[in-house]
């Protein structure tokens, strides 16, 4: 899907965006059949990579040492990418989503129906969320990446 926003570029021009589907880079969700994947949390606090659409480079998630039993994880998108959401709906949809794991996860995950939800203004390129401490995070995101904008005849 791609859109346009209400905004424009320093020309006065329209900005479009494709989205995707983002993860805190780890490893894969056991007998999942798709490219979600769990981080393994540290204790000391950590930084992973987040990948859009598999492989393209979108940011980090940085986690936190543990804060009275709690985490804290900052998103910080780059490369052109933003937190996004479906322009279709009235209200924003939740586009950052984090389930915490006392073991390693296994098959798909269901991720609308994580515990852990936000829903950041789109556009923005920064995020927070606290979740409780635990030994595995699932981090999903729903972002976008400027297009070119499509031709109007």
């Amino acid at each position: 899907i791609t859109f346009c926003w209400n905004e424009v570029d320093e020309n006065g021009d329209d900005e479009c965006y494709q989205d995707e589907t983002a993860w805190a880079a780890g490893d894969p969700y056991i007998d999942a059949n798709q490219w979600a994947t769990y981080v393994t949390y540290d204790p000391e606090g950590m930084t992973e990579v987040i990948y859009a659409g598999q492989n393209m480079l979108a940011g980090t998630a940085t986690f936190s040492a543990p804060v009275d039993g709690e985490v804290t994880i900052t998103i910080n998108l780059d490369n052109g990418f933003v937190f996004y959401y479906d322009p279709a709906d009235t209200e924003f949809d939740e586009n950052l989503k984090v389930q915490d794991y006392e073991d390693p996860p296994e098959g798909n995950p269901a991720i609308g129906l994580f515990d852990w939800k936000a829903s950041i203004e789109p556009g923005s390129t920064t995020a927070e969320i606290t979740v409780p401490l635990n030994n595995y995070y699932g981090v999903h995101l729903d972002v976008a990446y400027p297009i070119e904008c499509p031709v109007e005849e």
